[in-house]
C-alpha cells in the first residue's frame, strides 16, 4: 500500500484520511475522493476535488439520459450517433435535445412522438423555461393514438389528491369524444399550478384513459 502523502506538499501523512482533512504540515484542506473512472479513494487538492465533483456530476446525467432512452424508442447507440459531427462531439445534453426533437417531428409511433414531447417538456421544466408547448403536443399525440386504435371516447385522470392541484381535480372523471378533445385540448389545464422539475407553475400531469 503507498504511504499517505499530502497532494500539496508532498508530505508523507501518519495515516491516510478517511474524509476531508487539514495537512498537519502545510494545513491546507486534504479531500478523500473517488472518480467515475476509479472508485478508489484518493487524496486530493481542493481544485482536484472541484474538477472530480463536476466529473461526477456528467456522470450522473449522462446516466439519467441514457435511462431515459428507452421511453423514446431510442438506445445509447442512436445518442452515441447524434452526438457525433464534423468538427467536434456534441455536448451529452445537445445531443439528447437534437434527439428529443427528431423523434418528436418524425417517428412514425404516436407513443414514442409524445413521449418524446414530454421529456422535451421535462427538461424544459429543469431549466425553468417555458414547456407548456410540449405538454400540449404530448396530449396530442396521447389522443391521436387512441384515435388510431379506433377509441371514440377518452375520461381526463389527474395524478390523484395530493398529488394534483384544484384546478386539474375539477377536470377528473370528465369523459370527452376524441374530435372534442382534440378541438378543445383540456389537457394540460391552462390553470394548473404543480410545478414540474424547476419552479415554474403549470405543469399538468393529468391525462387521457379510454372510455368504453
Amino acid at each position: 500500500m503507498k504511504e499517505p502523502i499530502c497532494p500539496y506538499c508532498k508530505a508523507t501523512l501518519k495515516k491516510t484520511p478517511q474524509r476531508k482533512t487539514k495537512c498537519p504540515f502545510c494545513e491546507k484542506p486534504i479531500f478523500v475522493k473517488s472518480t467515475p473512472t476509479d472508485r478508489n479513494k484518493h487524496l486530493m487538492t481542493e481544485e482536484e476535488a472541484i474538477e472530480v465533483e463536476s466529473k461526477w456530476a456528467e456522470h450522473h446525467e449522462k446516466e439519467r439520459i441514457i435511462r431515459s432512452l428507452q421511453a423514446i424508442g431510442s438506445t445509447e447507440k442512436d445518442l452515441e450517433k447524434e452526438q457525433k459531427s464534423f468538427f467536434e462531439k456534441k455536448p451529452i445534453q445537445e445531443a439528447y435535445n437534437a434527439l428529443l426533437v427528431k423523434t418528436a417531428n418524425n417517428h412514425n409511433d404516436y407513443h414514442y412522438r409524445k413521449m418524446a414531447h414530454h421529456q422535451l417538456a421535462l427538461e424544459l421544466s429543469r431549466r425553468n423555461e417555458d414547456f407548456h408547448v410540449h405538454l400540449k403536443e404530448a396530449a396530442r399525440y396521447e389522443l391521436l393514438r387512441y384515435k388510431q386504435s379506433h377509441v371514440r371516447k377518452v375520461e381526463i385522470l389527474t395524478a390523484g389528491k395530493g398529488n394534483s392541484c384544484n384546478e386539474c381535480q375539477k377536470q377528473s372523471g370528465k369523459i370527452l369524444d376524441i374530435e372534442t378533445a382534440l378541438n378543445t385540448m383540456p389537457i394540460p389545464c391552462s390553470s394548473c399550478t404543480h410545478t414540474g422539475l424547476g419552479e415554474k407553475p403549470g405543469f399538468c400531469r393529468c391525462t387521457y384513459v379510454a372510455s368504453f
